[in-house]
């Protein structure tokens, strides 16, 4: 799993321009066009119509040991009253696989009730930041998941990902 480490953002297609080329584990996401979007002509959308299902989709960027990270997205729903959003960062260490969460407090969990509708331009900004990374990091890996829901919980959608080194 070795990367080369580049300057800037090392999340691939955080936009989603390329579909959710770049994004493993993609279950029940999808593209939604740029109408919904928070830039751009596209976003990823979490979920099913009916809001029941659970989705997950995730990335592995490169890191570098002793390093801490900015990880920051925007994420809406598309009607009022969306599920709630876990984002996990987690440390890739090569032999040893995953090393821990990279994240002091554990998972970020955005609730639902702060999440607005895209439509209206209710996209929230979320940042979080990491621990450094501990020796033999390779990579980060960036989780986003929306468990399942009612038929209240509809898609969620999530865009701009951007996950840099910190000065």
């Amino acid at each position: 799993m070795p990367f080369s480490l580049k300057r800037g953002n090392l999340v691939q297609n955080g936009g989603f321009e390329q579909g959710l080329a770049g994004w493993l584990g993609a279950a029940n996401v999808g593209i939604v066009p740029s109408a919904l979007s928070h830039s751009g002509m596209i976003a990823a959308a979490m979920g099913k119509p009916d809001g029941t299902a659970p989705a997950d989709i995730l990335q592995d960027v490169p890191a570098l040991p002793r390093r801490t990270y900015k990880c920051q997205f925007f994420v809406a729903g598309v009607r009022p009253g969306p599920a709630d959003l876990s984002v996990d960062i987690r440390w890739m260490c090569a032999g040893a696989g995953d090393a821990g969460c990279a994240l002091e407090c554990g998972p970020v969990l955005v609730w639902g009730v702060t999440i607005g509708p895209a439509a209206l331009g209710a996209w929230k900004a979320v940042i979080a930041y990491t621990d450094a990374a501990p020796p033999g990091t390779e990579a980060a890996r960036i989780v986003f998941s929306k468990g399942p829901g009612t038929a209240q919980c509809n898609y969620l959608l999530v865009d701009d990902v951007i996950f840099v080194e910190r000065d």
